[in-house]
């Protein structure tokens, strides 16, 4: 079987207090991505998901969706 295409995005995340901020953004990812990681404290996130089956406007969507605003996405 074919590998499938993967892409890594690295976000700014403005509006996380605490760790349960980040957990509830990580909850909102795990559907779309394959791997997440968010920090609270430097307000970074970053996800790795495979190309095809979600985008970055759908990732930044789950987010905004989730009461935060993404800032920046690499």
């Amino acid at each position: 079987p074919e590998t499938a295409s993967m892409k890594t995005c690295d976000m700014k995340i403005e509006g996380m207090t605490c760790p349960m901020c980040s957990a509830m953004i990580q909850k909102k990812l795990t559907p779309l991505c394959q791997a997440v990681s968010i920090n609270h404290k430097s307000g970074e996130g970053q996800c790795t998901y495979e190309i095809g089956k979600t985008t970055p406007d759908a990732i930044s969507k789950a987010i905004t969706d989730a009461g935060y605003k993404i800032v920046e996405v690499n």
